[in-house]
């Protein structure tokens, strides 16, 4: 197998790598954004009611979570919540910015609510008890780098091929 060869068979391996890990992200997207509509959930302001990080204490590692109610007001009636909004399919155990980590999930959203009164949420205009802190919960990370796992093997395939193929030596006519 010759260089060109094997970088053909590279870049080929890399599209369906990437074009796999993409079709798994997808439907993960699509229900996220799509469920319930809820692109179309409204911003509302609600009071916070409790916050609490329950830690259990069988466990070495920290799977602490955080829970949170809150009251919220929607075309004047009063609801109660207590929906994160978490994607199920994220993991769960750490939150991550790139590749470092920071600290445990619900222990990062425990800080960064612990001491407010007012939080803003998301509430579902056709179904208003439905409501979430969190309104898209998806690791957009992941699919850009599909995505550029995808397009980046296809442009050097096809710039690789264009050096090689476009070589001065293809116009020297022989008989």
């Amino acid at each position: 197998m010759n260089f060109k060869n094997g970088l053909n068979f590279f870049f080929i391996m890399m599209v369906i790598i990437s074009t796999i890990q993409l079709y798994k992200k997808i439907p993960d997207l699509y229900q996220i954004v799509f469920k319930d509509n809820k692109y179309k959930w409204e911003k509302k302001e609600a009071e916070i009611i409790t916050v609490k990080l329950i830690e259990p204490n069988f466990s070495i590692h920290s799977n602490d979570k955080c829970q949170i109610s809150y009251a919220y007001f929607y075309n004047g009636k009063k609801y109660f919540g207590n929906n994160l909004g978490l994607n199920n399919k994220r993991p769960k155990e750490k939150e991550f910015i790139g590749t470092f980590e920071l600290q445990p999930l619900h222990e990062a959203i425990y800080e960064k609510v612990k001491d407010k009164k007012k939080i803003i949420i998301y509430v579902n205009p056709d179904t208003p008890k439905q409501s979430v802190v969190i309104k898209y919960d998806f690791i957009f990370s992941e699919v850009i780098a599909c995505i550029l796992f995808f397009v980046i093997p296809i442009l050097f395939y096809f710039m690789i091929h264009f050096i090689t193929d476009n070589s001065i030596t293809k116009y020297i006519e022989l008989k």
